[in-house]
């Protein structure tokens, strides 16, 4: 999946049962972002039913990571749960074009678990 433009968003719902007890829950999340955004200004948030559990500043001198997040449990309700991939991209302080193609970062849904 492909976040693009100066400010974007993915959504997914994950599932969760009532018969499962969750203890702990992470997210491996592998993804890779445009060399030409400026770090200090470029961010990645993942937020859980509207609540921020990570934040990573999408760094042009180490485009591919792999980050884990841990999600708190208590934030996660029976049925579906709304994840949510958000983006902020800038590649330049001044007056820029919030759709230039310099503007993506590529989440990996094969590595991400």
């Amino acid at each position: 999946m492909i976040l693009r433009n100066a400010s974007s968003v993915y959504t997914l719902f994950v599932p969760k049962s009532a018969r499962v007890d969750l203890k702990t829950c992470s997210l491996h999340l592998e993804f890779t972002n445009s060399i030409a955004l400026l770090t200090e200004r470029s961010v990645l948030r993942v937020v859980i039913n509207d609540v921020i559990v990570g934040q990573f500043y999408l760094d042009r001198n180490n485009p591919s990571r792999a980050v884990d997040v841990d999600i708190p449990v208590k934030l996660l309700n029976d049925g579906f749960n709304r994840m949510q991939f958000i983006v902020a991209q800038h590649y330049t302080y001044k007056c820029e074009d919030p759709s230039a193609p310099e503007l993506y970062t590529e989440i990996n849904p094969d590595e991400s678990y």
